[in-house]
């Protein structure tokens, strides 16, 4: 009788024990969120930035994927300041996909530097494909051959483009081993790199030197029309 008495119960049993341990990841998860935050607020006062943690207004700072692509977007551990004489803001940003049943999160790391004043879309990218990569279309072609087989150009002003890109560009960028690692977008107020992966706050600088010396190339009279 004991023993059955013993069967009876050992569904329940396994039941709190499964709910006791899943409160436990709960509280460990949300234990080792509030670190993160406090070690990341502090990383931040040290570097004169402001932190965020989460913050979906991310989600609008560009119109192109990664941004704008999956479900529950939302930019996480967001950092904004100053740097080198120009706004910039960089973090994490997040989207989810389904697959069968579970849910998949997205990271992606983001630099963006502000230019002086808004400008239509203009990306590029090595010209190797990609997860987001457009088949079947070349892009933007310009003048120089060695340009336009290595990198791809997507723009919503081929005007633009061709005063961004110019010979002295094209010339710096080819020679430039982040362009020909990494590619930026210049869209509305800001230029933008990105990065699958989580953010990595020590080598943000790294990406916005870049961006800042991709605009110093940007002729002058591109600011003013």
């Amino acid at each position: 009788m004991e023993f059955l008495l013993a069967l009876a119960t050992l569904p329940m049993l396994v039941a709190v024990v499964g709910v006791a341990i899943a409160v436990a990841s709960a509280v460990h998860q949300q234990q080792s969120r509030r670190l993160e935050m406090a070690r990341l607020h502090h990383w931040a006062q040290h570097n004169g930035l402001h932190y965020t943690p989460n913050d979906r207004g991310i989600a609008t700072l560009s119109a192109h994927p990664p941004f704008g692509v999956g479900n529950n977007r939302v930019g996480h551990n967001i950092f904004r300041g100053t740097y080198r004489g120009r706004a910039i803001v960089f973090g994490e940003y997040r989207y989810t996909t389904k697959n069968n049943k579970s849910t998949i999160v997205h990271p992606w790391q983001f630099v963006a530097v502000a230019m002086p004043v808004p400008r239509p879309w203009l990306n590029l990218r090595r010209d190797t494909g990609g997860l987001f990569s457009r088949p079947g279309r070349k892009g933007l072609l310009l003048e120089s051959q060695e340009f336009n087989e290595r990198f791809r150009i997507d723009t919503a002003s081929e005007r633009f483009a061709y005063d961004v890109l110019n010979p002295r560009t094209m010339e710096w960028l080819l020679a430039d081993a982040r362009a020909n690692t990494f590619g930026f977008r210049l869209e509305g107020q800001w230029a933008i790199t990105v990065r699958a992966g989580n953010l990595r706050p020590d080598e943000v600088w790294f990406f916005a030197d870049y961006l800042h010396d991709v605009l110093e190339l940007v002729p002058d009279f591109v600011w003013r029309y």
